[in-house]
């Protein structure tokens, strides 16, 4: 529809009093039958570009509305408006889709048809998604998610390179806008194109607004509460066991109000006497520190000087440009940046509101349903963890390996719950067996936060399960105890590993003694060390083998007793490679049957 609304001639502003507009619907200029009565398009960085519009239909009387029945507006279509004055040189102010229509009918009849639009940048707003990147910088992984949807984009090159990263449960949007805003740039919903980039602080200004001539209503303010001196942001670097941090780079932002007891820095001194800090737990590398301190310091300076204006519409009000504004003193004189505007078409006017500055939160913090809600919205939440009582190992009906446990600040005594139990090592039949005792007290956390599916996280000390070790600040001992108190200890001061029975049977590798001592209750004990190996025994030694026993020495083997010494066999043989002795007080030599002495020559006497 091309329309032409008079309004009432400003003796200011001439070029503005005859308005024109048009709305084109699938490349069809939306006919003269449609009265539009009201346009409202909005637009602002990090958000997707919207459109209103509402046109008469309805007919109580024919109890029908005549132009929806014809489906020429319907979801999914394509939509443009275009704006200007005088029936000449209008200029687009959105493009996109039909989302939703709707009918509106008012008090005496009154009724219209409603049509929201929307910037096919919406598409990134619908479902949940999981992805994997690697090795990509941040612009690679925008135009990755970006290229999914057929958008022509323009994206600016980052600096940060991430080895990997994960989208897990949220929108491709808010996954875009959150990383885009930690490398200081905004994303701006251009008719058919995502454009991201650094915000244009030094553009020249797109047009003069003066108080008193085309201002119409403003609402400006200066607060200097979150003007920062400086921002620090520190991770833990786990290689080198200690945190590291960054500071930002300055950032230039020449607009309104940089002078005189207004300036930023003055502020900050005023309002801010520490540096400003951002932490994170992970390991982030040096480029990542900086960035994000770079962008917290873009930011705060940004949202020193805030506020709305009113103004005669025209369509070069876009989010980031610039204007520049005059009578209103010297704090908000100068150039201002736009973030956001919304044009307003009704009753043959054109405004403009236009809103300055940015806002100092991020939009990561402003939007709370960002992440998948705790369990996912299924039921509500056991979020954090909980104490548990263990009070069945056995029976469980899924043949899961599960325990059953108590959660006490559910209910103290009950049937009880059946968790899985964490372990260190969980493999088809191998690993680690550790198995918490009935009656003992557990963690239990609950995947996803929901209370169906809990799992046994650790267990945990207390006054009355007390530790079988006790705690010192030397955390010399550690090992571990069985309910009838077979031990394993690892000794750090004594480098010693020692293996145990409740009935004194001990096994035990000393690093400090330089030995490896087996023991037994009955004094029997076996020792290896630097000078060789003990065999002790209270009682008696019995060596045997199936297949024989040997005994050799490189030097000497000497065999002894205060009582007997017998060495039998069916063939007993003693051979000495050089001589053989056999000497004695009294010596006998006999045979039953033969006594034969040989030799090369024999010496008796």
């Amino acid at each position: 529809m091309a329309g032409q609304l008079v309004t009432p001639k400003s003796p200011l502003i001439r070029e503005v009093d005859l308005l024109s507009f048009e709305v084109i619907v699938d490349g069809e200029i939306l006919r003269d039958q449609y009265i539009v009565q009201s346009i409202n398009v909005h637009r602002k960085i990090n958000k997707i570009t919207t459109a209103e519009f509402a046109f008469l239909d309805g007919d109580p009387s024919m109890v029908d509305f005549e132009l929806q029945n014809k489906d020429v507006v319907t979801p999914g279509k394509a939509i443009i408006i275009n704006a200007g004055y005088h029936q000449k040189n209008m200029a687009k102010i959105f493009e996109g889709v039909v989302l939703k229509v709707g009918v509106s009918i008012k008090p005496g009849g009154h009724s219209e048809v409603t049509c929201y639009c929307v910037n096919k940048a919406h598409y990134l707003t619908v479902g949940r998604h999981n992805k994997y990147f690697t090795d990509k910088k941040d612009n690679e992984i925008f135009s990755e998610i970006i290229g999914e949807y057929g958008i022509d984009k323009d994206v600016e090159t980052t600096k940060i390179k991430h080895p990997q990263v994960i989208q897990y449960g949220c929108c491709d949007w808010d996954f875009i806008i959150s990383r885009l805003e930690i490398n200081g740039l905004i994303l701006l919903t251009e008719d058919d194109k995502i454009k991201i980039k650094k915000p244009d602080f030094d553009s020249a200004p797109i047009h003069l607004l003066t108080y008193g001539t085309d201002i119409m209503k403003s609402e400006l303010e200066i607060d200097g509460g979150f003007q920062l001196k400086k921002v620090k942001t520190i991770s833990w670097n786990p290689d080198e066991q200690q945190l590291k941090e960054a500071t930002n780079r300055n950032v230039n932002v020449n607009l309104q109000g940089n002078s005189g007891l207004i300036e930023h820095s003055l502020l900050a001194d005023k309002f801010n006497k520490k540096e400003f800090l951002l932490q994170s737990t992970g390991n982030l590398p040096e480029t990542d520190l900086e960035e994000w301190a770079t962008a917290q310091f873009q930011r705060a300076k940004m949202s020193r000087t805030t506020g709305s204006m009113t103004c005669n519409g025209t369509e070069k009000f876009k989010p980031n440009t610039i204007v520049e504004l005059k009578g209103l003193g010297r704090w908000f004189d100068g150039k201002a940046y736009i973030r956001e505007v919304n044009h307003v078409i009704q009753s043959g006017s054109w405004i403009a509101e236009i809103f300055l500055g940015w806002e100092k939160d991020w939009y990561i913090d402003s939007r709370h349903d960002i992440i998948n809600p705790s369990t996912t919205g299924q039921l509500p939440a056991m979020e954090g963890l909980y104490i548990g009582k263990v009070k069945q190992l056995e029976n469980d009906p899924e043949g899961s390996f599960r325990i059953k446990l108590d959660i006490p600040v559910v209910t103290e005594s009950s049937d009880g719950v059946w968790a899985r139990l964490s372990t260190m090592h969980a493999s088809n039949s191998h690993g680690t067996y550790y198995v918490p005792e009935i009656d003992d007290e557990v963690i239990v956390g609950f995947l996803n936060a929901d209370s169906r599916y809990p799992i046994i996280l650790g267990s945990v000390y207390s006054a009355s399960h007390e530790s079988p070790y006790g705690h010192k600040d030397s955390n010399n001992i550690k090992g571990f105890v069985s309910r009838s108190k077979l031990k394993l200890t690892y000794d750090e001061s004594d480098k010693s590993i020692t293996l145990e029975t409740p009935g004194g049977r001990t096994f035990c590798m000393d690093d400090s003694g330089q030995k490896i001592t087996m023991e037994d209750p009955f004094g029997n004990k076996m020792e290896m060390g630097a000078s060789g190996i003990s065999i002790d025994s209270n009682g008696k030694i019995d060596i045997s083998g199936k297949l024989g026993v040997s005994i050799s020495g490189t030097t000497n083997v000497d065999i002894s007793s205060i009582g007997p010494t017998n060495v039998k066999g069916s063939i007993t043989n003693v051979t000495g490679n050089i001589s053989a002795v056999m000497s004695a007080p009294t010596a006998t030599v006999s045979g039953q049957m033969v006594a034969t002495l040989t030799g090369m020559a024999v010496v008796i006497g």
